[in-house]
């Protein structure tokens, strides 16, 4: 009379938790990665990396009394990878093609750009043990916002006192087709290298700008369908535009 029926109902009731170890988790990664280089020559150079891949685990058991691990999209999948480099020395000033005999030319020589351009795809969303009467297909949404993330309408049981706690859940931990922010940006920098004392010192005066163009990558939405914020995006994970002044003797 004093244990739980959800007690008399597991497995071993005569025992508060059970804890196992046991190696029978997988996973398995597929790629196919692509790869280009512009080696250094004429004043500029360009390397591009692209991996497209997939990244599956069984882990973790989505009921405690399964016989066999969740099969899952690892939290770790990012489908589209794309990394772009490029340095350009600008063709300016002495010993460049243009401007070699203007006055003033060692204030025109010696800049340089360089770029970083990154591109991935956002995280799976990770799921509770939510209730669910919809249609998955349905969850996903075309035009994402921050108020708006995914279809909080699409089956979704909101109301705190519906949920269910000793259930056999189906529900699955994560979807491929719903995902969190990716990463998409830029950083720059503007180098100026000035040649001291018969070009034994090189004085290299860099401006550097971390995420150029303040592109914001938002946190993943909440995803308890009893959070008022249920489905909204309520912080960033990268930061802000930055700048940096720097100061560089190589001698």
């Amino acid at each position: 009379a004093l244990i739980s029926r959800a007690t008399l109902l597991t497995p071993y009731p005569h025992f508060t938790s059970v804890n196992l170890t046991e190696n029978t988790g997988t996973s398995s990664f597929h790629s196919a990665q692509l790869r280009i280089e512009r080696r250094f020559a004429s004043g500029w150079t360009f390397q591009g990396a692209y991996t497209f891949s997939k990244f599956i685990e069984a882990i973790g058991l989505l009921n405690g009394a399964d016989l066999v691990t969740h099969r899952a999209i690892s939290d770790q999948d990012f489908p589209h990878r794309f990394v772009a480099t490029g340095i350009w020395e600008l063709p300016f000033g002495k010993g460049r093609r243009f401007g070699a005999r203007l006055p003033g030319a060692e204030i025109w020589s010696g800049w340089q750009v360089q770029g970083v351009y990154t591109f991935q795809s956002g995280q799976a969303l990770t799921w509770g043990n939510v209730l669910f009467t919809g249609d998955i297909k349905n969850i996903p949404v075309e035009n994402r916002t921050v108020d708006r993330w995914f279809n909080t309408g699409a089956g979704f049981e909101r109301t705190p006192a519906l949920q269910l706690a000793s259930n056999l859940r189906t529900f699955p931990q994560r979807l491929s087709g719903v995902r969190g922010d990716g990463v998409n940006g830029w950083d720059l920098s503007v180098i100026k290298n000035t040649k001291l004392f018969g070009e034994r010192v090189n004085a290299q005066l860099r401006g550097e700008f971390l995420n150029a163009f303040n592109t914001p990558n938002f946190s993943n939405p909440v995803v308890d369908p009893t959070n008022t914020a249920f489905g909204q995006v309520t912080s960033q994970k990268n930061y802000a535009r930055r700048v940096q002044l720097a100061i560089r003797v190589v001698f």
